[in-house]
């Protein structure tokens, strides 16, 4: 049976620009007939002269500021503000609330559960923990810290229960809980891996995350007991020193006198003791920090080296603070409350407790083991202050307390141990330890009490501190144009109208790529490539991505990494790239100067013929097919149980299963694992004697299939049965017809987002808070698709009155601009305390009587707050240091640079236009025959 694919069918239309695109229907283009243009026309002339495509307009700065005074009194003497205020009349209600999406964004976090004071507090309590195990402290002091450091640590010793049987119990649920973990992490989202399959932690079920969450946080808390349990195993362990030892019957279990009764140390049952022990600390004590520290640096937030303006900057700690509260990755907990630089922090944590465990049950001598001790936790405590490695500076001060207590706890352990073998220390040192260890932890408690927002926002109103984002009033006042008022608007505008939110939805990945991408790149990615290159975009997209793509040339680090060649393809439509994921070697990113080889590499022969062999063995996935096989088995003999009465026997083996597995368990994976899976096998011993339905599995090399994928004699076998050559005739059309499918769904779906809301608006106004508001018009006409976009210019006109009427009064002068910045700054920050309520007509910028609308100098502006009652309560330091800054303003102008207004050009095509060009030119081949 032949089976051609047409590649110049002329209802295959791609998005050639790298803004998305794909297989679009007649049905879907029927709109966009008049846009039916000639690749030749569409994108060469555009290739030759790219300032036809932006149109960049230099605005001078004496056309924004014109006012020319000497003095800030002078100015508000000779401004009338009433001709430049806001055009409240007009406005709606969806453009008041542009105040409010800010709002949103640093809206306070509810009620949660802070691991990161819970890990502290239990490392602590296990770290000390440690030593009740090695020293004979006070009574006093030892009754009630000795159990309650035990509960924590996991350290029952005092419940009866023998040390042996508490080895299985947490051998048996580190395993339990390990295993789980293991399978969890295959699901783990793999955005290079899975492509466009990719299920984000967003996706997940909120039982699902918790589930997570609580597996690593049970194994992180099992770290200590499990490994110091397994390691007293190992060496046969026998407390000599410890407080219960001599004092109480429980105390005469030891791991020792238990493999004594056994028939001792070191002999068979203690060896296979040793086995499950070894084991164990091979998985949790070595490998489970190493893997903690991999899912860390795999999911914690990836810097974004841009600014909402698209600027390079530089990634601050805030940003990254911002980031880890917007993280909905269930292993947060593990690294969120690090700085970035000590997010491993958790794994230095566990080598810490391993290398204490190590010490405290290797050395024998307890003054050797305790001035050790003091060593390590003395470092470690060193570490602590001179890293101050959490986020929040409380959390590094409980720490620290924790760090001092511990080392203050080793040196008086010290002390006791070169004075009493026994628990016979004055009770001075008792009434000392619990006094210390008392403080520390009322010092813990009341930091981390200190540290909830609630007591954060209660201690700022009883102090009444006033807060500002920038120290000195240093603002950028153009970026603080676009990020105060701009900005808010569109994202007000489009969050708050049912018809625009997809488009809103648009925006916000529309920002996210800016942010990792830049300006400048993501300006580039609008400038369609030569005709070569869109030709090929089209062509990947519409014929080959998905499985079975094929690559055996350097990736963008000039590497070569696949035996295969062959895997998963899969497009970023924008800005585009091209990555295959290969079968054997992980991800590798097709550089654009390679582009065009690699698309053409996936046409040639050879590789086409490789393809077809590929596609029907996945034509047989899960049939029943015959392959005559032959292995031979050892059996046992019929009523004979010694293994010595055992015989060979070749077993045939005729039809199995077909299996096709990828590597991963999600659609359209890369990966390509065949097995077979016999259950009819036959076969006699040397005797005479039959054995039937004997099972087995058989791979690759059994099978014939190589890493060139060329033809084996094995495989030819296979392929070439008539009973499987009929499956494979019935079956490969279904599946060729179900990876168009797959694509046409994919280039479909990229037409409707761009059809949403194209990835120009970003550029051409999100970004572009200089446009005027009839290119802004134009562009919404002219330029967007959807009616909710385009029509906001007459469905909106109210709102837009607004915004330009609250610029206008913006730029009206450097000095009402601070006024303007200082003033919402103020409110944004501080609005919410309890001294301010009631004052919003005053402070909310909502408001048309708000106070940032109305410059005054300095006498009036103290006469206006005492007749409001807000005199008191706004220090005159902060007013101090605005006017000075006002006065500064007062000949300045507001930019320091020239203003550029980025415009469409005479010839800029959206990448849906491009899409409507794109007829008849995907591919130079006209057919495919894969009946090769």
């Amino acid at each position: 049976m032949d089976l051609n694919i047409n590649q110049n069918s002329p209802d295959k239309i791609q998005n050639f620009g790298g803004f998305g695109g794909g297989d679009v229907r007649e049905s879907l283009l029927s709109r966009n007939n008049e846009m039916d243009l000639n690749i030749n026309q569409a994108v060469s002339p555009v290739i030759q002269n790219t300032s036809n495509i932006f149109q960049e307009i230099t605005i001078p700065t004496s056309e924004i500021s014109k006012m020319s005074i000497t003095n800030f009194n002078e100015f508000f003497e000779r401004t009338n503000f009433q001709s430049i205020q806001p055009n409240w009349d007009e406005v709606g209600e969806v453009y008041t609330k542009t105040i409010e999406v800010l709002g949103v964004l640093v809206a306070a976090a509810g009620w949660a559960f802070d691991f990161v004071k819970f890990d502290i507090f239990r490392d602590f309590f296990q770290i000390i923990g440690l030593f009740f195990s090695g020293i004979a402290w006070p009574k006093g002091f030892g009754v009630v810290w000795g159990k309650i450091t035990g509960v924590v640590s996991i350290d029952l010793s005092f419940i009866h229960v023998t040390p042996l049987v508490w080895f299985w119990i947490l051998w048996v649920i580190c395993a339990i809980l390990f295993v789980l973990f293991r399978v969890r992490l295959r699901k783990d989202p793999a955005a290079l891996l899975d492509g466009h399959e990719a299920r984000t932690w967003t996706d997940r079920s909120k039982l699902e995350l918790l589930w997570i969450t609580a597996l690593v946080t049970l194994l992180i808390s099992l770290y200590l007991p499990m490994s110091r349990s397994a390691l007293q195993v190992i060496v046969c362990y026998s407390p000599d020193h410890t407080y219960y030892d001599k004092n109480s019957d429980e105390s005469k279990e030891s791991y020792k006198s238990q493999f004594e009764d056994k028939g001792g140390c070191w002999h068979a049952v203690h060896i296979v003791h040793i086995i499950f022990a070894i084991l164990i600390m091979l998985v949790i004590t070595i490998y489970f920090p190493i893997l903690t520290l991999k899912l860390i640096q795999r999911n914690k937030p990836q810097p974004r080296l841009f600014d909402q303006e698209g600027q390079e900057k530089a990634y601050t700690d805030v940003e990254y603070r911002r980031d880890l509260d917007k993280d909905k990755c269930p292993y947060k907990f593990v690294y969120k409350g690090y700085e970035r630089k000590w997010s491993g922090y958790k794994s230095i944590i566990m080598a810490i407790k391993l290398l204490l465990i190590v010490v405290v049950i290797a050395f024998t001598s307890q003054i050797a083991q305790i001035s050790v001790v003091l060593g390590i936790v003395s470092l470690f405590a060193l570490i602590s202050f001179l890293s101050a490695p959490f986020i929040d500076n409380k959390d590094d001060k409980i720490d620290q307390s924790a760090r001092i207590t511990t080392v203050v706890t080793v040196i008086f352990g010290l002390i006791l141990a070169t004075k009493y073998t026994d628990s016979s220390a004055p009770s001075a040192y008792s009434i000392i330890l619990n006094i210390l260890h008392a403080l520390n932890i009322f010092l813990m408690v009341l930091l981390t009490i200190a540290s909830f927002k609630f007591c954060q926002r209660k201690w700022k109103n009883c102090t009444g501190r006033v807060d500002f984002s920038q120290k000195n009033f240093d603002y950028n006042l153009a970026k603080e144009r676009k990020l105060r008022i701009w900005h808010p608007f569109w994202e007000s505008l489009m969050s708050h109208q049912e018809n625009l939110i997809p488009a809103y939805e648009r925006l916000k990945k529309m920002k996210e790529i800016a942010s990792y991408h830049g300006y400048e790149e993501y300006k580039s990615a609008l400038i369609p490539p030569d005709e070569e290159i869109v030709r090929e975009r089209v062509w990947i997209q519409s014929a080959i991505e998905g499985v079975d793509g094929f690559w055996d040339g350097v990736d963008e680090n000039n590497e070569f990494k696949s035996k295969t060649c062959f895997g998963k393809i899969w497009i970023d439509p924008f800005p585009f790239k091209c990555t295959i994921v290969y079968d054997d070697a992980g991800p590798a990113v097709i550089p654009e100067q390679i582009f065009v080889s690699f698309c053409r590499r996936n046409r040639e022969e050879d590789v086409l013929k490789k393809r077809k062999i590929r596609q029907k063995l996945r034509a047989l996935n899960g049939e029943t097919v015959f392959f005559e096989y032959v292995e031979t088995h050892s059996k046992s003999k019929k009523g004979f149980e010694d293994e010595n009465k055992k015989s060979s026997v070749k077993f045939t083996f005729k039809y199995g299963v077909l299996t096709v597995k990828a590597n991963r368990d999600v659609d359209w994976a890369a990966g390509f694992n065949v097995s077979i899976s016999y259950t009819d096998g036959v076969g006699d011993d040397d005797s005479g004697e039959s054995f039937k339905g004997e099972k087995t599995t058989i791979g690759h090399n059994e099978i014939g299939i190589r890493d060139d994928f060329t033809y084996t004699p094995e495989l030819k076998r296979l392929l070439k049965h008539p009973e499987n050559k009929k499956l494979i005739q019935q079956n490969l059309p279904s599946f060729l017809d179900e990876s168009q499918a797959y694509r046409d769904g994919l280039v479909e779906e990229r037409v409707q987002q761009e059809t949403i809301l194209s990835n120009g608006f970003w550029l051409f106004v999100f970004n572009n808070d200089r446009i005027t508001r009839e290119n802004l018009t134009i562009y919404l006409q002219e330029h967007e698709s959807d009616e909710a976009i385009s029509r906001i210019p007459e469905v909106h006109e109210e709102g837009l009155n607004y915004l330009y009427s609250k610029l206008a009064f913006y730029d009206s002068h450097p000095a009402v601009a601070l006024w303007y910045v200082f003033w919402d700054d103020f409110y944004q920050n501080n609005g919410w305390m309890k001294k301010f309520k009631g004052f919003d007509a005053i402070l909310n910028p909502r408001f048309p009587s708000a106070i940032c609308y109305h410059p005054q100098d300095r006498d009036n502006l103290e006469q206006f707050l005492e007749e409001n009652g807000l005199k008191k309560k706004i220090k005159k330091k902060y007013l101090n240091k605005l006017y000075e800054k006002l006065e500064d303003y007062s000949e300045g102008s507001l930019y320091q640079d020239k203003i550029k207004v980025v415009l469409p050009g005479p010839e800029y095509i959206t990448g849906r236009d491009l899409m409507a060009g794109g007829r008849g030119v995907i591919s130079d081949k006209e057919d495919i025959n894969l009946d090769l």
